[in-house]
């Protein structure tokens, strides 16, 4: 199975919905998770298969 990494930062929690939606959307057919951005180590970030990368504008 396929995995992806959804990292995200929010400041008022847009982004983190948005997040929550984009693995909402993948998690039928591929291994989602999501991190809040200090959450993840860069060792994580070769294991998967597609990175997503979201912050607040």
């Amino acid at each position: 199975m396929k995995k992806v990494l959804v990292i995200y930062d929010s400041m008022h929690g847009n982004t983190e919905k948005v997040a929550h939606a984009i693995a909402g959307a993948l998690a039928p057919e591929v291994a989602v998770e999501v991190r809040r951005v200090g959450e993840v180590a860069p060792e994580a970030l070769g294991a998967v298969d597609l990175l997503i990368i979201g912050s607040p504008t």
